[in-house]
Formats: structure tokens, sequence, C-alpha cells
């Protein structure tokens, strides 16, 4: 995975990490010391995502890469490059639709945006009022 690029992934726990996580942006990529200083929950949520799956022994987090995320709300994921289905990473490089609501605004406004969004290079989109 590559930092800055947006992706699509399932756990091996959902029970433990939630199934899937979609749209979410790749920030950061660390090792386990670099990672217990962004979540000092790490060793026991590691332990509750093997326990789940009934995994024994439980691998070595020592040895385990992290993916620093953030969803769209700005809330930071960090996940174990073991605790993903390596088969479910889908790398995102399009967003079909994308609906923005601006409220208060003025019909002066409304062409205001259109304008920007046209000198921003966006020529196909829609307006509801």
């Amino acid at each position: 995975m590559i930092v800055n690029k947006y992706y699509e992934l399932q756990t091996i726990a959902p029970s433990v990490l939630g199934n899937t996580f979609k749209n979410i942006k790749l920030t950061k990529i660390l090792n386990f010391q670099e990672a217990i200083k962004e979540d000092t929950s790490l060793l026991y949520v590691n332990d509750n995502v093997y326990n789940s799956i009934s995994q024994n022994p439980i691998p070595d987090i020592g040895d385990m890469t992290f993916y620093v995320f953030e969803n769209a709300n700005g809330d930071k994921i960090i996940l174990s490059n073991s605790w993903i289905q390596p088969q479910s990473i889908v790398e995102l490089s399009k967003i079909s639709l994308l609906t923005i609501s601006v409220t208060n605004v003025t019909h002066e406004d409304n062409l205001i945006i259109q304008d920007m969004l046209r000198n921003l290079g966006f020529n196909n989109f829609s307006v509801t009022v």
C-alpha cells in the first residue's frame, strides 16, 4: 500500500476490528515501536484479534507493520498488516459521485460556487436548489 492513497479493505477479525473499511486514506506506515506510540492499546487489540479467530500461537506483534488510516470523518484507524485480508485490499482511484450540501447560501453564492468549480476544471456537475 502507498501513503496518501485511498483504500477499501476487510479485516480477519470483524467482531474485534469491524468488517469492511471503505474510503480510508493511508497516512503512515509504521513499525511496532512507532505504532505503539500512536495507540497504546495495540497489544490488547492484537490478542483479541487472534483469540477471536482461535489462532495459536499469537503472532509476534513486534514483527508486524502497521498502517495508519484516516476515514472521511478524520478519525484515525490503525491496522496491522496481519489483521487485513490481503485479497480484499482495493486501491480507490475514482469517486463516482460526490454530494456536497451547502446551507444558508444566496443565489449569488450559488453562481460563485459554480464558477469556482469550473475554474478548478470541474465541468461535469449539476446543482439542485
